[in-house]
């Protein structure tokens, strides 16, 4: 798994624009300053390796107007990567996987569903980590059809094959029954149940965040 394999990868993603049953659901944003039009790849950290932690999402956060200081930056960021020569793509890549590994924690979605709990408690940073949304697109909802997010999981599902995790964390119980369908699958794969707008932790997952905590994060991987 080389980085820069990463990086052109990413730069695909961003180069990609919304499917026709996203565009036909009603459900992409279409708000004045067209950033939700611009897909984001996910995050790899710097020191993220063959079998390392993956986080699953559905979709990047519905919530607010989408501009917000970090929000703009990562658009630009976005921009100078899906715009990227061969020559650049990787220092692109790494502006962007910086700025995210930056202001990641502070997503509710990260800070209010047990994540840097499970993080803190196995001693590793958000620079160890990967992470990825089944849908590239901000949406209005989270109630996306079985369609819209199979247009996606294409590409994730190469995202994944590219950076080999040893071991997926889905986060809510509806894309992890999902992904048990149409996903592969691992015997150290988990989910954390989610509350509406991660605003707070859903008491169901709460044992299984303890439980994350105590057992060991990731499988040992051969060279």
């Amino acid at each position: 798994m080389e980085r820069l394999d990463i990086a052109t990868l990413w730069r695909e993603v961003a180069l990609l624009t919304p499917g026709p049953l996203l565009r036909a659901s009603g459900n992409l944003h279409d708000r004045e300053h067209s950033f939700d039009r611009l897909p984001q790849p996910g995050f790899v950290g710097r020191s993220y390796a063959k079998g390392g932690f993956l986080i699953l999402g559905l979709n990047p956060a519905a919530g607010g107007d989408g501009t917000s200081p970090d929000d703009l930056r990562q658009y630009k960021l976005l921009k100078f990567l899906a715009e990227a020569t061969d020559a650049n793509v990787m220092g692109a890549f790494e502006e962007l996987m910086t700025h995210l590994g930056r202001f990641m924690p502070r997503w509710n979605i990260i800070k209010n569903n047990g994540i840097n709990a499970i993080l803190n408690a196995h001693q590793l940073s958000i620079d160890e980590v990967a992470y990825l949304n089944v849908c590239k697109w901000r949406t209005k909802s989270s109630n996306l059809s079985v369609g819209v997010k199979a247009e996606s999981w294409c590409e994730t599902k190469e995202q994944i094959e590219l950076l080999q995790p040893g071991r997926i964390l889905v986060l809510g119980k509806g894309l992890w029954d999902w992904y048990s369908r149409y996903g592969e699958i691992r015997p150290m794969d988990a989910y954390i149940p989610r509350t509406r707008g991660d605003r707070a932790l859903a008491p169901e997952a709460v044992p299984i965040i303890e439980r994350l905590k105590r057992e060991p994060l990731l499988p040992i991987i051969a060279a």
